[in-house]
């Protein structure tokens, strides 16, 4: 998983060494970072890390388990419910943003993948101890569904 701290001090190092540099960050949405994204943009934005065009949005297919349609239905409409408050709240300078948000939401109900669960967590469980990390530590509002 990336390690958002470092990229940040990284990204500093790199402003600070070509201050005219422009920063864009692309982001592979996935059923792990989706809930996420409206506080990722949010931060990024107030700590002018990137501007108004400078957020990417790569959609996850494959592997198919990771992908956002996985989520069960409760979740979805939990993240389609705090996504529309963030969107709503950026000004017309954010339009790209917006759409494409509201792109990768519509993608995430496109297909009920919650059958998959299971097989997620046999994936997560193989990780876990292959990074010797659990991922229930670091994402613990899955703990309902993972």
């Amino acid at each position: 998983g990336l390690n958002f701290n470092l990229l940040i001090k990284n990204i500093e190092i790199l402003v600070a060494a070509l201050p005219n540099i422009k920063i864009k960050i692309n982001c592979t949405i996935s059923a792990f970072n989706i809930h996420r994204i409206p506080q990722i943009h949010q931060y990024l934005i107030e700590n002018k890390i990137i501007d108004h065009n400078g957020f990417i949005f790569n959609t996850l297919q494959t592997p198919k388990i990771l992908r956002t349609q996985i989520l069960p239905q409760p979740i979805k409409k939990d993240i389609q419910n705090s996504s529309q408050l963030y969107i709503e709240s950026l000004n017309s300078q954010f339009n790209e943003f917006k759409y494409n948000f509201q792109q990768q939401i519509k993608f995430m109900f496109a297909e009920d993948l919650s059958q998959y669960i299971s097989d997620l967590k046999k994936y997560n469980h193989q990780l876990d101890q292959l990074r010797n990390k659990k991922l229930l530590e670091t994402y613990p509002e899955f703990q309902s569904w993972l």
